[in-house]
């Protein structure tokens, strides 16, 4: 091409001056763009892509792992909120069956089986829930309510009180990742005196007042610091006002006979 252009007939078309022929000719052993050839943008990006093709392939290689990554978190957070949502419908769904199931006699065999399949798809949805704290939050809200069907809390329970006391355990360990990322948080808090309350309940039916006595304590303490964060939510004022009570009838009965809850 440099050639070609140097041996042309029409002298304005050939090289104007020795110069002009010597830049061509390091220019092309440079890689950079040559007066012999029009200058289009695909050739001069050829010719930049040749000079700079270490920092280019650098930068390639970090906007495509950027975008992977963009659309590996993308993915996750769709996970994320899809686990979410199932363990929201879970615990919703189980008590509106329970609570049609306990109203039919002979149904007792068909509740376990529904809270033994319920555990078993809350274990699966939650293997990363320590890690997200909304997860943990909705499945600990989940294992209370799971309890309560099982031994505690609601009339005509299962009474299976080992159970349930695993169950709280759960929801406790997964409280305490909730607040391990959101100290203050105002929902768990609450969640975290239901658990105190239901095994202060457990403890009463054992007859152990002093651990009865001691969740009590623990479940003031929770609905004390859930009030000073964000006061109440009308939702839960009832079951607030029911804890309550039953807290104080725990210190009551301290010295008395067993508790009735």
């Amino acid at each position: 091409m440099i050639l070609l252009k140097a041996l042309r007939t029409e002298p304005q078309e050939r090289y104007g001056t020795v110069e002009q022929f010597s830049d061509d000719l390091e220019n092309y052993l440079a890689s950079r763009p040559i007066m012999a050839r029009k200058g289009d943008v695909w050739y001069r990006t050829r010719k930049f892509l040749r000079r700079y093709w270490l920092p280019v392939a650098a930068a390639t290689l970090a906007v495509g792992g950027l975008s992977a990554g963009l659309l590996v978190a993308n993915y996750q957070r769709q996970k994320a909120q899809q686990r979410f949502n199932q363990v929201r419908q879970l615990a919703n769904k189980l008590f509106d069956i329970d609570a049609v199931a306990r109203l039919s006699p002979g149904t007792t065999k068909a509740r376990e089986l529904i809270v033994g399949t319920s555990l078993e798809y809350l274990k699966g949805l939650t293997t990363d829930a320590h890690g997200d704290p909304d997860l943990a939050l909705e499945a600990g809200t989940a294992y209370i309510r799971v309890a309560r069907v099982q031994g505690v809390g609601i009339a005509a329970n299962l009474g299976h009180a080992d159970q349930a006391v695993k169950s709280l355990d759960a929801a406790d360990d997964l409280l305490r990742a909730v607040f391990a990322l959101r100290p203050n948080d105002h929902t768990a808090m609450f969640r975290s005196a239901q658990v105190a309350h239901d095994r202060m309940a457990l403890a009463s039916e054992r007859h152990d007042r002093d651990q009865a006595l001691s969740f009590a304590q623990t479940s003031a303490v929770w609905l004390e610091r859930y009030e000073q964060t964000g006061g109440v939510d009308p939702k839960d004022a009832g079951e607030v006002s029911g804890m309550y009570r039953n807290i104080a009838s725990r210190f009551l009965n301290r010295f008395a006979g067993p508790l009735q809850i």
